[in-house]
């Protein structure tokens, strides 16, 4: 008799266990898919930006500013689509490596959706503080 209530402990133990680790990887999926979002939502609100930017300025505008010389660099005003372009070659190629991932570790795809939410936001700041220099 204790033999099956020993059983019975191991199994329920497995069972919890399992849950767990399940919870965790669903958690980590669902944090991924909300940075996935996000970085959409910062890439969008980029492109909005310049594309607005674009509209109003001049043909010649600041591609590139250094705090110790000023601008750097000069050049058409569609240039600089490049910046969200570059975010989205990014977030594509990440969002492709996290759907072509052999392997169970949910934490690669979190890796991958924070990095170009990250890398996003830094191209939306980067071409805000160019559109104050033009």
């Amino acid at each position: 008799m204790e033999s099956i209530n020993e059983n019975c402990m191991i199994k329920t133990e497995k069972l919890s266990n399992g849950n767990s680790a399940s919870s965790s990887e669903f958690a980590f999926e669902r944090l991924a898919k909300i940075l996935w979002i996000l970085s959409i939502i910062t890439f969008i609100l980029s492109l909005i930006a310049i594309f607005i930017k674009v509209n109003n300025s001049s043909e010649v505008a600041t591609l590139r500013y250094n705090i110790i010389v000023g601008v750097s660099e000069i050049g058409n005003r569609y240039e600089l689509f490049k910046l969200p372009g570059a975010g989205l070659a990014i977030g594509v190629i990440n969002y492709l490596l996290t759907r072509f991932n052999k392997s169970n570790q949910k934490v690669l795809s979190l890796l991958a959706s924070s990095v170009t939410l990250i890398v996003n936001i830094i191209l939306l700041f980067a071409s805000l503080l160019l559109f104050q220099v033009n």
